[in-house]
């Protein structure tokens, strides 16, 4: 089948004269398509989320089997329920444990004033 599909792509290549990319790598270099992901709700497989710190709380634990001691997390707060409140918390990832958990909390351990949702993602770096 691989072997069809490579002669049809030379075929068109010699036609038109020019040469024939996939449509990913043409949208690879500017990023000009959204970027996807796998949720669901159970840890195994689980690449992107959302979650929340509940209020008085400082940290959440986020169990998710993909995660690694060097995987990117990107996180962020959803709205401005913090600023609303009167305190902006400043948040980071607080540890990792490999193919089972992470935490994100406030830098100063001190608890968030009201219920918070905190979209994340992990990218592999391997």
């Amino acid at each position: 089948m691989k072997l069809i599909l490579y002669v049809a792509l030379l075929f068109t290549e010699l036609l038109q004269a020019c040469r024939v990319y996939p449509l990913e790598v043409l949208k690879r270099a500017m990023l000009a398509a959204p970027l996807m992901t796998r949720i669901n709700s159970h840890a195994q497989g689980q690449w992107a989320g959302r979650t929340t710190i509940l209020s008085g709380s400082a940290t959440v634990a986020i169990s998710c089997a993909q995660v690694t001691s060097d995987s990117l997390i990107f996180f962020a707060l959803e709205g401005n329920a913090n600023v609303a409140s009167g305190f902006a918390r400043a948040t980071e990832v607080k540890t990792i444990s490999d193919g089972g958990y992470f935490t994100i909390g406030t830098q100063d351990g001190v608890g968030i004033a009201r219920d918070s949702t905190i979209m994340w993602e992990i990218r592999a770096t391997k």
